[in-house]
């Protein structure tokens, strides 16, 4: 199998080509350090390499080793909500508990499998991602070119994401900007921190206070930067984690199946072909509305209202 791609914007190889091939990025690594890997007709065993713009990508995955790095993922009948769909996209409302992408225990249902499904079985790829337990919209492209379009603005900030969290305790300021670098928790794959380390990454979140009491608040929230769990750990920095978080909530608090009480309520971009803005609004799911309504934070306002 062969495959080339022309970039077009700056971004780690490793990153990169597991957008573009729908693959982790350990299988992505190990097609790297096997040699199948050239950039501008040069192999590279480097997986952190930057590749810039117009640098051109070409995979060459051997017969005899496909099966070694491809598992495709099966096409998985689940219903979906759909917030918008044409030729080159779609912006799905995903619900919280489904897994974005399979992990390396290749489960069947998936937002990437039931995608795939929806889309006649052919093939679909993820623009960004969210927690398994993080409800809301996402973008799913139908080819690669329009992919990396919005990839591209993802990086250059016109791809807008913007989430509602359920928090403890109420604020004093009511707006603000968390500026705090992640990095992972030392000897956990997992979990992440807030450090100050050669290896922790920018990470800027943007919050506004909706509604609050004694008890919670409902606050808007937005990505300057995509790092995992940002805004999980961001808040439990702030010491106002989000309600239900099974790993970054209060450790006493009684905890059910839901997950984390977080959803990614709005995202903005400009279409990859038609070249106009969208914008798009995800309801909250039903138990979202009643935690808030249990704690007596029910919206004046519905979503779409409050972020115009």
């Amino acid at each position: 199998m062969k495959q080339c791609f022309v970039v077009t914007t700056t971004k780690r190889l490793d990153s990169l080509l597991a957008s573009l091939l729908n693959l982790s990025r350990v299988k992505v690594v190990k097609l790297i350090m096997n040699g199948q890997i050239k950039v501008n007709e040069k192999l590279t065993f480097k997986n952190s390499l930057i590749v810039a713009k117009d640098d051109v990508i070409k995979v060459e995955i051997h017969d005899e080793t496909t099966s070694d790095f491809i598992t495709s993922v099966e096409p998985y009948n689940l219903k979906l909500e759909v917030l918008f769909e044409d030729k080159d996209l779609m912006v799905i409302n995903k619900p919280s508990g489904l897994l974005t992408h399979p992990t390396t225990f290749n489960e069947k249902a998936s937002l990437l499998a039931a995608c795939i499904f929806h889309n006649n079985k052919n093939p679909v790829y993820l623009v960004h991602r969210l927690d398994r337990d993080t409800s809301g919209a996402i973008v799913v492209c139908k080819n690669q070119a329009s992919l990396l379009n919005l990839q591209n603005q993802l990086q250059n900030r016109t791809l807008k994401r913007y989430y509602v969290a359920l928090v403890h305790f109420p604020f004093n300021a009511l707006t603000g900007s968390i500026n705090a670098p992640l990095a992972r928790v030392n000897n956990n794959k997992v979990m992440f921190k807030i450090a100050q380390t050669a290896k922790a990454k920018q990470a800027i979140t943007k919050f506004k206070v909706i509604n609050q009491n004694e008890k919670a608040a409902l606050i808007s929230l937005e990505l300057l930067t995509g790092r995992t769990h940002q805004i999980r750990v961001h808040l439990k920095f702030i010491q106002h984690p989000v309600y239900n978080d099974p790993l970054y909530g209060i450790k006493s608090e009684k905890k059910d199946s839901y997950g984390q009480f977080l959803h990614a309520n709005r995202i903005c971009f400009i279409h990859p072909t038609l070249n106009k803005p969208m914008d798009f609004h995800a309801p909250l799911e039903p138990k979202f509305s009643t935690k808030l309504k249990s704690l007596n934070l029910s919206l004046t306002d519905p979503l779409h209202v409050l972020f115009k």
